[in-house]
């Protein structure tokens, strides 16, 4: 099963491959820099979670999720946003606009794993 992850900051990239490869062996991490390459790796690899990190620039944040939702290979597929933006109002425009979880930084780690075994049924 692959999980893909989209976001451009190294330092995110390496935690994420860490988590992955020691809490998540079971899973492969997918790793996009960016939406376009995200998009298509997602209709490619069909991935059971997708995870963005949406530290893009303001007016791109939400773009992905109505390619995504329409288009027949992915718009099954759940995708959760993680954020430093932490206020009430931004994480409910992030679930408004379709994210099924809005996870703020600084990510408690346990906690995520948890939510990724629950979500995806491992």
């Amino acid at each position: 099963m692959h999980v893909l992850y989209i976001g451009s900051e190294r330092i995110n990239l390496a935690l994420m491959r860490s988590l992955f490869r020691k809490k998540l062996p079971d899973l492969t991490l997918l790793e996009a820099e960016d939406t376009i390459k995200g998009i298509e790796f997602a209709r490619t690899h069909k991935p059971v979670l997708i995870i963005i990190d949406i530290e893009f620039p303001v007016e791109y944040k939400y773009d992905i999720l109505p390619v995504l939702q329409s288009c027949p290979d992915t718009c099954g597929i759940p995708v959760w946003a993680i954020s430093t933006y932490a206020f009430n109002d931004e994480i409910a425009k992030g679930i408004q606009a379709g994210f099924n979880r809005y996870i703020t930084k600084p990510i408690d780690l346990e906690q995520f794993i948890q939510r990724i075994r629950m979500d995806i049924a491992i």
